[in-house]
């Protein structure tokens, strides 16, 4: 029978450095765990929609990343960096440059947005926002809010709004770091539309109107620059998770992708024709979506699309629309000037640089 002691050590209150140290221990840890960042294209690595210039509101730029404005001009471009040029040894390639001017008014501002799938992300949690930003000139802000929104369709939740205060910019290239507590949504009621969210809005100039939103930032007219965003679970900020770039432009295409025609006629899919005038094609997304897209509006103009004719030449589109759409295919209908005979099959194609734009966006 082995010997076990009769009494237990008295425990003592750990000190500060032994805190510290298991802080430390903690982050170490958690430096090699995958998916510690929610936020996607966090590096402004993938940009399927081009560098810009993005000038209208509501607009996607960067993938997974929106711009918004009131008053006056807000531009967003998305530009290369210098190699190491950001602190850290950041490997970051890109950056968005957000550029506001002309505003003065109380409802005026500007921000750039992340939406994060699903409103039950980071709920109730300790959490760090982390990104590095630099100012053209002075010393502007940034405001960090985050909205919980839950969802449409039925009767959701109104939407939750949390300041996280501001950090104070320079024209030196800096990594800052947010502390923040996302709010329970404990008793809280989902969409019927699978579309509820966690938002972080990152705020670059706000009238006093968004003052308690957007931490008190002001009217601020200039440029600021911001890459590798990262929110994570947990009380420390730990390096930026940098993943393959086949892994991070999945993941930006389980909401939007741009299917584009490389050099010389591009088969988009196959179909057949139901009248001389019209048919249906098929196309393959390759990759399962969110949920069913839509057709974003940059497909809309129809310039170099065209099918296969009977006669064997090319008969340029005059309409195409989604009649069905499920998460990993797209089914079109299109409509041409003459040519196609009715039960025949055809090709839908593009001449190089057209593409079709898929979008299931949050």
């Amino acid at each position: 029978m082995p010997n076990f002691p009769t009494s237990l050590p008295s425990a003592t209150p750990a000190t500060h450095g032994e805190v510290v140290g298991e802080v430390v221990a903690m982050a170490s840890a958690l430096i090699g765990m995958p998916g510690r960042n929610v936020v996607r294209n966090g590096d402004m690595s993938i940009a399927q929609r081009g560098n810009g210039s993005f000038t209208t509101t509501g607009v996607y730029t960067a993938d997974g990343w929106t711009k918004d404005h009131v008053g006056g001009t807000h531009t967003v471009n998305r530009t290369t960096t210098a190699p190491g040029s950001l602190p850290g040894g950041s490997a970051a390639s890109a950056v968005l440059d957000v550029i506001t001017s002309g505003q003065a008014a109380a409802g005026d501002f500007s921000s750039i947005t992340q939406r994060v799938e699903s409103v039950r992300t980071l709920a109730g949690q300790q959490a760090t926002l982390s990104f590095i930003a630099y100012a053209a000139t002075g010393t502007p802000k940034i405001g960090v809010e985050v909205i919980q929104f839950f969802g449409s369709g039925g009767s959701p939740s109104s939407l939750v709004l949390t300041a996280m205060g501001a950090v104070t910019l320079s024209t030196t290239s800096t990594r800052y770091t947010v502390a923040l507590t996302v709010p329970s949504i404990a008793g809280k009621t989902l969409g019927t539309n699978g579309d509820d969210r966690l938002q972080i809005n990152l705020w670059t100039s706000a009238g006093s109107t968004f003052a308690a939103r957007a931490g008190s930032i002001g009217i601020q007219n200039s440029t600021i620059s911001i890459t590798d965003v990262q929110l994570e679970a947990g009380p420390v900020a730990t390096p930026f998770e940098r993943l393959p770039q086949q892994t991070q432009l999945a993941w930006c295409q389980r909401y939007f992708k741009a299917i584009t025609a490389p050099a010389g006629a591009f088969a988009f899919g196959s179909g057949f024709a139901y009248a001389t005038t019209g048919g249906r094609a098929y196309v393959p997304i390759g990759m399962d979506m969110r949920a069913a897209p839509s057709l974003a509006a940059s497909t809309s103009a129809l310039s170099g699309f065209s099918v296969f004719t009977a006669g064997g030449g090319n008969a340029a589109l005059t309409a195409m629309s989604i009649v069905t759409a499920s998460i990993d295919r797209v089914t079109f209908d299109f409509t041409v000037a003459s040519g196609l005979v009715a039960g025949q099959g055809t090709m839908f194609l593009g001449s190089t640089g057209t593409h079709i734009d898929l979008s299931a966006e949050l």
